[in-house]
């Protein structure tokens, strides 16, 4: 390779990289401001007169969790003249039918459900909240996946902070999980969204950054909902959408730790790679669609810059995905370039690995159903898997940002869930081309790891080790996936 070639492979790795060490600075200044965070007190509450509020149920043939959903719902403690269920029925199969009898028994006991089901299924998740937006009697809408299972003083927790705040449009709840111990997926799952909701979230919020409602779980002010446009279906993430749009109307979200529902993880790679498609897709759409009104807004300069690189996530999945496949010229480069500049590299990669593996420790470390030496071998047994599939989801997660970003549309595909699966089958030609390119990319990086005896160069072996085993993981277990064996906790 030419010396111009080698400088230019050698720039474009340093752009990656930087922009790696960008986000781990980001997430590491949420880190510093978790921990010194102030506890807060919720608003003092007296019986006052609760206002009315409209529980969404939006369901796609999900019967095997419907009555567990609705039976919730009707548990929860709220004046039950104030409550109203709206149970939004977009199902194709047998659903339907137990929908309709499990609302009619709630109905005969004298109870505020109502059942809707539109003509078609037009904009999917987005067209069956908007169906029911205005149809609903209430002054604030909770919403809840089919999966969910919210504690019984949920509403009495959320709705006193809109009293307190006039501009509060939404308030979300953390996610805790029904299935954290099904599988290692589940495992490695759970410990990605308890970092999410932990310590990002949190900060995020508390830093008054832009942050986003999760799509269940949460309450809004149906008034915000509607100021803010909607909900629209030119985007795969609808939650993150309107999330923007409603803040960039001056509309202020509110993030709860202290109070969780509970609700399912992907049990399958097959699962995980649709969840995350759907999620990197809708929200490089989201990015497009409102980057220009983000920056031309009247916030300050840093809410904007932590708004950009929040749009843009999927940058750090494109980043991660882009250096792995120039690790293997730049492998082979290294003999041209001054120690110096390798080092730097090598200095960088180190940052941004200690600063994510701090990240995650914290979260896990935080648990406290369990001991300290507990937290830590449930550490050291799953964020070397959780950082090794991440490094194989890059690749899937590219895909549908680089879709996303260029408005290429893809169909809307929920995400399995093990409680669902005979309903829900998995197939093999959801990915099939990209399995084969997974397969590809494992052999690229065990070339990788080949070329490190040849050249007795051991400097990227482990990372290329890493990245041939996440592909394989990821292609075996798409290609061959195992039937969910359902393990779901109380």
């Amino acid at each position: 390779m030419t010396s111009f070639g080698v400088g230019l492979l050698w720039c474009i790795n340093y752009i990656f990289l930087t922009c790696l060490l960008v986000y781990a600075l980001i997430q590491l200044r949420f880190l510093i401001a978790y921990i010194r965070r102030k506890e807060e007190q919720p608003p003092a509450v007296e019986e006052v007169d609760w206002p009315s509020v409209t529980v969404q149920l939006p369901i796609y043939n999900e019967g095997d969790v419907i009555y567990r959903l609705i039976d919730t719902m009707m548990q929860l403690d709220y004046p039950t003249d104030k409550i109203e269920v709206q149970v939004l029925d977009d199902s194709t199969d047998e659903t339907t039918g137990l929908l309709k009898k499990h609302v009619a028994y709630w109905k005969a006991q004298g109870r505020k459900i109502v059942y809707l089901k539109r003509p078609d299924r037009k904009g999917f998740r987005a067209g069956n909240l908007q169906w029911g937006l205005h149809k609903a009697e209430g002054e604030y809408l909770a919403i809840f996946d089919a999966d969910f299972v919210p504690p019984r003083d949920f509403l009495r927790k959320t709705v006193p902070y809109f009293l307190a705040e006039r501009k509060l449009a939404m308030v979300q709840t953390r996610m805790d999980h029904l299935n954290r111990h099904q599988n290692f997926i589940t495992e490695m799952m759970a410990l990605g969204v308890d970092t999410y909701y932990s310590l990002e979230a949190d900060s995020r919020n508390r830093l008054g950054y832009f942050s986003n409602f999760n799509g269940s779980g949460a309450v809004w002010r149906k008034e915000s909902v509607i100021d803010a446009g909607e909900w629209q279906d030119d985007t795969l993430t609808e939650d993150f959408d309107i999330s923007y749009r409603a803040q960039l109307k001056g509309w202020k979200f509110k993030y709860l730790e202290n109070v969780g529902c509970k609700a399912e993880l992907p049990y399958s790679i097959i699962a995980l790679k649709l969840q995350q498609y759907r999620w990197n897709k809708g929200n490089s759409e989201t990015a497009a669609k409102h980057m220009k009104s983000l920056l031309t807004s009247n916030f300050p300069i840093s809410v904007k810059f932590q708004g950009v690189f929040h749009l843009f996530n999927s940058l750090m999945y494109i980043s991660s995905f882009l250096l792995a496949l120039l690790s293997i010229p730049i492998f082979f480069t290294l003999d041209q370039v001054p120690f110096v500049f390798q080092a730097i590299g090598g200095v960088i990669s180190i940052i941004v690995v200690l600063i994510f593996t701090s990240f995650y420790w914290y979260a896990a470390a935080r648990n406290k159903n369990r001991t300290h030496r507990s937290n830590f071998l449930y550490f050291i047994r799953t964020y070397p898997l959780f950082m090794v599939v991440a490094l194989g989801i890059s690749f899937n997660n590219t895909v549908a940002a680089i879709k996303g970003i260029l408005r290429i549309e893809s169909p809307y595909i929920t995400t399995p869930k093990a409680a669902t699966e005979s309903k829900k089958k998995e197939t093999v030609e959801n990915f099939k081309y990209q399995n084969l390119m997974e397969l590809f990319l494992c052999l690229y990086f065990l070339g990788g790891v080949v070329a490190s005896f040849f050249l007795n160069n051991f400097v990227f072996f482990t990372f290329h080790l890493s990245l041939a085993t996440s592909f394989f993981i990821l292609y075996y277990f798409s290609t061959f996936p195992p039937r969910a064996r359902v393990q779901v906790s109380n």
